[in-house]
Formats: structure tokens, C-alpha cells, sequence
């Protein structure tokens, strides 16, 4: 986030919801749809960017300040987002009664110096006021915390709304003693960006595929990074055994299954590593025993993209999904649907295959959810029923009296209405399947870790 995020000019209006979506939920619970199933300012097929983070600001003002810190927390580790907790934290920050809360949510939510200039920026966002002590303390066990690589790393970019500089100024830092040297380069505006792999490749002359090569025999490229960057490596020419020995040690918690599925587009002679990186997100999760229905929403507001500035669509995101669910459950029926509903064959494909599967199934068109449910249903005994959607619906839906666990990726003010038991699951990363699967194994939920 360089710069806040800004809507384009012009969006198109679009109705708010299709007529099935008539569930209003309790504060607390929109707020975490709002929250973990936003890329924070840009719009959605039914609700446009600014209504979004004006929504977050609201229902974060209406519930209890504990709950909307938790949320924060479980946005950040459990979701991977960044921009959203932030705004939760300003929000807190600017009620007296939830100020208690920043210090203890911001330790586990600004895990680098960038997260801290952000929200800065977020604070400003309409105009510079003065901080409240509970962000100056965040701000300074935030420096205590990062290292000096980091420091230098965040204080010498370019082109942002907050400086780090202006951060430690307004915070007052107390670096230990064999850190004040940093920090009193910090403060004179003195560092230089250390040798990270974007400054390497950046450098005039530099020999990119000899930096490339040398980056990935240090294992110094993270996962995301490598996933994002195979393409690049293929036009320089980089060895593909070193890139597959790369893909085959870099953690897949980091990188979620969309982000998977983007990159098999933009580098295909990778598509079974990346399959592989997507799929070991399965490995170790509780199975998911007996026969279950994926119901996977492939109409048109889900083949939108998340992002104004990227090509990945939330339906990209539902594919994700579905392709880890499918390696957790032991059998499993998978059914994309919109205006009709395909059962495809069992065994289905696996990773990018089943995605591509998903998306081409059929044309993407209104919603009937209900129509897909019964579908299902009655073609296969099943012994629980999840569906990945953004919870609209043409028509009335009837869930069957089996388990059943919706899994919402959009923001909507408004869902599907239902009873019975119907379990609702808010988000997009492999961690919501990981959830589910030790939800439906009847295991405790572990509490997220800060790795």
C-alpha cells in the first residue's frame, strides 16, 4: 500500500443484492464478513470500495472493542490480510474505550515496519490529528520487534503516504544500545536500503538471471515472492531445476491457493509444482470422513476480479478452495453451479485441473442456489454439504437436514437466510478449510501462531 487505495472513477452502479439475499446479521458478524472478505479499498460485484471501508468504520464503532481486536488478530494471521486489521486498529485508536485493546492486537497484527507507516496512513486518512498514547506504544514495541534489516529496508522506500521516519518521530522510539546506531541514522535520514533481492535485480547492470540463480541457492526468496516471480525468471533464462527445488522447499501456508492458481497461468511449465505447493496445504489437516457435496458458485458476480489492479477473480478464490477441499475429504462431489448445476465426475481432476474445471463448467449467470442445492442432493447420498459462494441467490433455498457449512468470500451487507444445520464460515485463505475440517473432526481450534 504505497499510496491508500483509491476507487476508479466512473465504477459501474450495480444492484445490491439478488432477491434470495435477505438475512440481516448481528453487528459483530457483518463485521467479520466486512472484514475477511475485503481486499480494503476495492469495490465488489455488489458494493462498491468506499461503502465497504464506511461500513467497516461503522459496525467497528457499534460492537464491543474486545471483539472487533479479536477479529483484527484473526484477519491478519488466520486470513493473511493486511490493509483490513489496520483500519480495525484506527478504529479502536479512536474510541476511548477500545484504546486498552490496541497495544495487545497490534503486536500480532504489525509484523513489519511497512504495517506500521500504513497505518499511520489509515489514521490520517482525512487529515493529520494528533495519536493517542496506545498507537505511539504500538509504534514503539513495533521497533523493538523489527530488526535493523528491516528498519533500513522500509525506511529508504520511495513514493509512500508515511515515512517510517515519520513514525519513530511521533512515537519516540528507545532503542537498545547496539541499535542506536540505526536508529540515529533513522532520525538523520541516513540509511541505505540493504541488499534485498528487489534492490539486487534493480541494480544498473545488473545480470538478472545470475541474481535470480544466486537468490534461490541462498534460499533467500520467500514463497510468495517466488510464486509471483516465475514468469520473470523464465525470461531471463533461470535454470528450472533450481526453481523447482525453490518450489519444493518454501512454506505453502504463505501463499493461498488463488494466489496458486494465478501463477499457473503466468508460468504453465510450473504447473505441477505450484499444484503441488497449493495441495501440501491439505497435508496434516483432520480428514474429513463420508461422502460431502462441494457446491462451488460460479455466477457472474463471483468472475469479477478481486482487485481493480490484478486479474484474479473471487471465483479464482471459490476454485482455491474447493481444490484443497477436495484432497481433505476422503469422497467428495463436486458441483459448480449458477443458473444450472454440473456434477462432475468422481474422481475429480486435481489442483489447477479441477479449477480450470470449475471455472469452464458453464456459463456465469445469475444464482440459484436452491435449485443446485436439490440438484445435488438428489443425485448423491451425502453425509455433510459445503458451499463456497458469495451468498446471493435468485431463488428460495431449503438446505437438506444434513451438516451444512457455507463458506462466504464477499463482503455483502446481506446473505442467505436459513436454519437448520447450516453453519456459516467467513473468508478465502486454505486456513478456513483447515477450520472446517477440525470443526467437522470435533477437535479444538488452535490458536493461530505468529509464524
Amino acid at each position: 500500500m504505497s499510496r491508500l487505495n483509491i476507487p476508479p472513477a466512473g465504477a459501474p452502479v450495480i444492484p445490491i443484492h439478488e432477491p434470495g439475499a435477505l438475512q440481516i446479521f448481528a453487528p459483530s458478524t457483518e463485521l467479520e464478513r466486512m472484514v475477511t472478505c475485503a481486499l480494503l479499498g476495492e469495490r465488489q460485484f455488489y458494493v462498491n470500495a468506499l461503502d465497504i471501508e464506511e461500513r467497516i468504520r461503522t459496525l467497528a464503532a457499534a460492537v464491543e472493542p474486545e471483539k472487533v481486536a479479536t477479529i483484527a488478530v484473526e484477519a491478519r494471521l488466520n486470513h493473511g490480510l493486511r490493509h483490513a486489521p489496520l483500519l480495525l486498529l484506527v478504529c479502536l485508536a479512536a474510541r476511548p474505550e477500545g484504546r486498552s485493546h490496541v497495544r495487545d492486537a497490534a503486536a500480532r497484527i504489525l509484523r513489519t515496519p511497512r504495517d506500521a507507516m500504513d497505518l499511520l496512513a489509515l489514521y490520517w486518512k482525512g487529515g493529520k490529528i494528533p495519536l493517542p498514547g496506545c498507537l505511539k506504544a504500538a509504534f514503539r514495541d513495533g521497533f523493538a520487534r523489527w530488526s535493523d534489516y528491516q528498519v533500513a529496508k522500509y525506511a529508504t522506500l520511495k513514493n509512500v503516504a508515511v515515512r517510517l521516519r515519520d513514525v519513530a518521530f511521533l512515537s519516540h522510539p528507545k532503542p537498545a544500545p547496539e541499535r542506536v546506531a540505526t536508529f540515529t541514522a533513522l532520525a538523520n535520514d541516513e540509511l541505505r536500503a540493504p541488499g534485498t533481492w528487489e534492490t539486487l535485480l534493480s541494480a544498473p547492470g545488473a545480470d538478472k538471471r545470475a541474481v535470480w540463480e544466486a537468490l534461490l541457492r541462498e534460499k533467500k526468496l520467500g514463497a510468495l515472492a517466488l510464486v509471483r516471480n516465475l514468469r520473470n525468471m523464465e525470461q531471463v533464462g533461470v535454470e528450472p531445476a533450481l526453481v523447482r527445488e525453490a518450489m519444493a522447499a518454501v512454506k505453502s501456508s504463505d501463499v493461498w491457493p488463488w494466489q496458486a492458481l494465478a501463477a499457473v497461468r503466468e508460468a504453465p511449465a510450473y504447473t505441477l509444482e505450484l499444484d503441488a505447493l497449493m495441495l501440501r496445504a491439505a497435508a496434516g489437516m483432520p480428514r474429513i470422513g463420508g461422502v460431502t457435496g462441494i457446491l462451488v458458485d460460479v455466477s457472474g458476480s463471483m468472475n469479477v476480479t478481486m482487485s481493480d489492479r490484478g486479474t484474479m477473480k473471487r471465483l479464482d478464490a471459490a476454485a482455491g478452495l474447493a481444490a484443497v477441499l477436495r484432497e481433505a475429504c476422503d469422497v467428495s462431489w463436486i458441483a459448480p453451479f449458477s443458473m444450472d448445476t454440473v456434477l462432475l465426475d468422481n474422481p475429480t481432476p486435481r489442483g489447477a485441473a479441477l479449477a480450470k474445471a470449475i471455472v469452464d463448467s458453464m456459463p456465469h449467470s445469475d444464482t440459484k442456489l436452491g435449485a443446485a442445492v436439490h440438484a445435488v442432493i438428489s443425485q448423491v447420498n451425502l453425509d455433510r454439504l459445503i458451499v463456497v459462494t458469495d451468498e446471493q441467490a435468485r431463488d428460495q433455498v431449503k438446505f437438506p437436514d444434513i451438516p451444512t457449512f457455507v463458506i462466504n468470500v464477499a463482503s455483502t451487507q446481506r446473505g442467505v437466510a436459513w436454519g437448520g444445520q447450516v453453519t456459516r464460515i467467513n473468508g478465502w485463505s486454505a486456513g478456513i478449510v483447515r477450520f472446517l475440517a477440525q470443526d467437522i473432526a470435533g477437535l479444538a481450534i488452535p490458536q493461530s501462531e505468529d509464524s
